[in-house]
């Protein structure tokens, strides 16, 4: 049998394959004007508005909305904090701001803003200026822009003080998947919102023939497909709490089928890891405004190990081994910097389980006959197809910005990566 890889240093090798290409000669951009998510908010907005807060809306109801971004503290000057609050919570948007469309439909941004009594929605840029008054931060000249139809970058540093007044804000246009390529371009936005276009630079090419499919129905049942953040982690905290009792199950299989007792131990530390994961992911559900899933599991009879071999094979010597590369991407790509640090945790134990997935796998090919080795060989094949076909669908912006999932194009060239090092040298 092929000797047992590294799992953890194949992640590490094929990680920055996940990550947004870097800027370099477009010029040195030091500080974040990502109007969607900045980790550290500068805004000085004119006298007397208390909060300002940037709202995503996921479909064309316009009363449901996820925060993305606040400042300030809502309704401080208020005559009555109650109502005003209670006027915030219930907000339709007056316009669009900013929209964004991908495969699932388009999405729409706007301002709210409290000051004193009043509750407002802000719709257009000239009335996003008269809010901001001179655009005196990197934060205000993302946001500014943004207003303006700009796709600013979120995934380094966007901005410079510009020695003329106002900053130089880094901006996207373009796509990969299907189009002529991904843009960089420095974008100067004047303290008065005038605006010009600078240098340019491709930092992904075109591929005219990728294809775009749907993603299948999840293991364990049928959640919604994720259009906004919280929708997102309410999956990702449904699969986590779904994997609690599957290593329970794998842990009483190993000890059924005499299994080295460190694999054993390992899988029931890997449940505990579960809980903590199913727990994290809920909390950041709840914070992005969504309620997280609860899983029907259908108990099953031990397996024997034949199918315990298949099923590890594939679910997690495919399937467990990339989201822990995805995972890793994840804690180093997200705008948000709690996600990073709750992905940072998960991104470390799911890369452990997927090295007892291989350790299971090689110790249990080693008990199993010629054919069905084979055929574990071939279910493995399959799963990794099935993978790339799920690795094809475009991801919502946000999901890209704050939970720092790669897209297709970054996704698939993990996966082949993967598949060359690993799952290839493995059959």
């Amino acid at each position: 049998m092929p000797k047992r890889p590294s799992i953890a240093a194949l992640i590490a090798a094929v990680t920055p394959l996940g990550l947004a290409p870097a800027c370099s000669s477009i010029g040195e951009l030091t500080e974040q004007a990502c109007p969607t998510g900045a980790e550290d908010i500068e805004l000085a907005p004119a006298e007397g508005v208390d909060w300002v807060g940037v709202r995503y809306f996921s479909s064309s109801d316009d009363t449901t909305a996820d925060l993305q971004m606040e400042w300030g503290t809502r309704c401080a000057t208020a005559s009555d904090e109650a109502a005003c609050l209670a006027a915030l919570d219930t907000l339709p948007r007056a316009g669009v701001l900013h929209s964004e469309d991908d495969f699932e439909g388009p999405t729409f941004y706007d301002v709210a803003i409290t000051r004193g009594d009043d509750v407002v929605s802000i719709a257009t840029p000239a009335d996003l200026l008269s809010v901001l008054g001179e655009i005196d931060t990197a934060t205000e000249a993302g946001l500014y822009a943004f207003s303006r139809g700009y796709d600013v970058v979120c995934s380094e540093p966007s901005a410079r003080l510009d020695p003329d007044g106002g900053y130089v804000v880094l901006c996207r246009r373009g796509q990969s998947c299907g189009g002529d390529g991904v843009y960089h371009f420095e974008l100067s936005v004047g303290p008065t919102g005038d605006l010009e276009e600078g240098a340019s630079e491709l930092v992904e090419a075109g591929d005219p023939n990728c294809a775009i499919g749907r993603r299948p129905d999840g293991l364990c049942s049928r959640p919604r497909r994720p259009r906004s953040l919280g929708q997102f982690f309410a999956n990702a905290a449904h699969l986590e709490a779904a994997s609690v009792p599957a290593f329970a199950q794998l842990a009483a299989e190993l000890s059924a089928h005499g299994a080295p007792p460190a694999l054993i131990r390992a899988a029931r530390r890997a449940r505990a890891d579960e809980i903590r994961h199913a727990h994290s992911t809920a909390a950041l559900a709840r914070r992005f405004g969504a309620a997280p899933i609860t899983p029907v599991i259908t108990p099953r009879p031990l397996r024997d190990l034949h199918a315990m071999a298949l099923d590890n094979a594939t679910e997690g010597c495919v399937r467990e081994t990339f989201g822990a590369a995805i995972a890793t991407v994840q804690a180093r790509a997200s705008a948000d910097a709690a996600v990073r640090r709750v992905m940072q945790s998960i991104a470390a134990e799911e890369t452990r389980h997927a090295e007892l997935s291989w350790a299971i796998d090689h110790w249990a090919m080693g008990r199993l006959s010629t054919g069905v080795r084979r055929e574990i060989g071939r279910a493995r094949r399959e799963s990794i197809a099935a993978l790339r076909a799920e690795m094809t669908k475009p991801v919502a912006p946000a999901i890209r910005r704050f939970a720092g999932v790669p897209g297709p194009r970054a996704s698939l060239r993990m996966l082949d990566a993967l598949d060359v090092s690993l799952w290839r040298a493995q059959s």
